[in-house]
C-alpha cells in the first residue's frame, strides 16, 4: 500500500478540475486526513475525513449559501474527481470508499442513487480515447485517470457484499459499470481476430485490458457472486442485442452475469496476454490469481459449511 501523497494538481484546472468552494474544501479535508497519520489507518482517517464534511453539511446554508442536497451532490462529484488522481494501490482510495457508507447514513440527501447518476455521467463521456481528436471534450479523463476511477468504483462494487442481508437479494450497485468494462476489453475481438484497420491503437487496447483486470482484482468476490446469481440476466429489454448487459462480439452467451461469462473472461485473459504489452502482464496475472483464489474459497465454503 502506497503512502506517497497522490498528485492532485490536475484538479486545480479551471475546466477539468474541482468547481466551487464545496469541492475544493472536500479535497482539503482529504489531504488533511491523509496527513493525520504517518502510517495508513483507514478507519481513523476516514472518520477524520467524514466528520468535518457532515459538520459542514449541517451548516451548509450559512457556510456555502447552498441547500443540503446541493452540498451533498457537490461533495459526491468532488469524491469522483478526486478518485481519478488516486492509483488503486493507494490507501486514499480506501478512505473514499469507506466514506461513502458513512455519508449515506447521514440522510436522504446522500442517497447512493445520486452518486450512481454522477458516476454514469462520467461514463457517458468516457476517456479521451473514446472520441475522435476533433471532437474531444475538455472534461474527458486521460487514460490513467480512467484507470484510477475504475479501480475506485470497482472497490465500491465489492462493498455490496458487506451490505448483504441473509434471505434478501444482494445489492448490485455499480454492476453495469463492471459489465461494460469487462465486455469492452475481454469480449471484443483482438487485432488478430478482425480487420486491423478497424482496430483500436495498442495503447487503447492495453488500457482497456488493464481496466477490466482492475475490476477483477478489486471486485473479485462480488463478480463471482453476481455470476453465481445470474445477476442482470432478467433485464427488461430481453434478448441479446442492444441491451446494457448483452454480450460482446466475441462472446456468444446470454445477457447478464453468469458462470459461463466468468469462465470466458478467465480464458480470454490468458489468450490476450500474447497480444498486449508486457506492462499489462502483471495485472493480468493478478486477476487470474484472484479469480482462482475466490473459486477455491467458494468451494471450501461448500465443503466445510456446517
Amino acid at each position: 500500500m502506497s503512502v506517497q501523497a497522490p498528485n492532485f494538481s490536475i484538479l486545480q484546472d479551471e475546466i477539468k478540475g474541482l468547481q466551487g468552494d464545496v469541492q475544493h474544501d472536500t479535497l482539503g479535508l482529504l489531504e488533511k486526513a491523509l496527513k493525520s497519520s504517518s502510517t495508513p489507518n483507514i478507519e481513523q482517517q476516514t472518520q477524520n475525513f467524514v466528520t468535518p464534511i457532515l459538520k459542514s453539511f449541517k451548516e451548509t446554508g450559512h457556510l456555502y449559501n447552498a441547500s443540503q442536497i446541493t452540498f451533498a451532490q457537490q461533495t459526491y462529484d468532488a469524491i469522483l474527481l478526486i478518485s481519478t488522481c488516486i492509483p488503486g494501490g493507494h490507501h486514499a482510495q480506501d478512505i473514499l470508499q469507506h466514506a461513502l457508507p458513512l455519508l449515506q447514513q447521514a440522510g436522504e440527501a446522500w442517497d447512493m442513487g445520486e452518486f450512481g447518476m454522477l458516476t454514469r455521467e462520467i461514463w457517458n463521456e468516457g476517456p479521451i480515447y473514446e472520441t475522435e481528436p476533433a471532437h474531444k471534450d475538455e472534461n474527458q479523463l486521460n487514460l490513467n485517470q480512467w484507470l484510477n476511477l475504475n479501480s475506485f468504483i470497482a472497490k465500491c462494487f465489492e462493498t455490496n457484499l458487506s451490505q448483504a442481508v441473509p434471505g434478501e437479494p444482494i445489492p448490485n450497485v455499480f454492476a453495469n459499470f463492471a459489465l461494460w468494462e469487462l465486455r469492452r476489453a475481454l469480449e471484443t475481438p483482438s487485432q488478430d481476430e478482425k480487420n486491423k484497420d478497424n482496430h483500436a491503437p495498442n495503447e487503447v487496447v492495453d488500457m482497456r485490458v488493464k481496466v477490466a483486470c482492475e475490476w477483477i482484482v478489486q471486485g473479485t468476490k462480488m463478480l463471482l457472486v453476481a455470476c453465481l446469481h445470474n445477476s442482470c440476466g432478467d433485464h427488461p429489454n430481453g434478448g441479446n442485442d442492444g441491451t446494457p448487459y448483452g454480450p460482446g462480439e466475441a462472446f456468444s452467451g446470454n445477457v447478464g452475469f453468469s458462470m459461463e461469462r466468468w469462465g470466458f473472461w478467465k480464458r480470454r485473459i490468458v489468450e490476450l496476454k500474447a497480444t498486449v504489452g508486457e506492462d499489462v502482464h502483471g495485472i493480468m496475472d493478478e486477476a487470474l490469481k484472484k479469480m482462482t483464489a475466490v473459486e477455491f474459497e467458494a468451494a471450501e465454503a461448500l465443503v466445510f459449511k456446517k
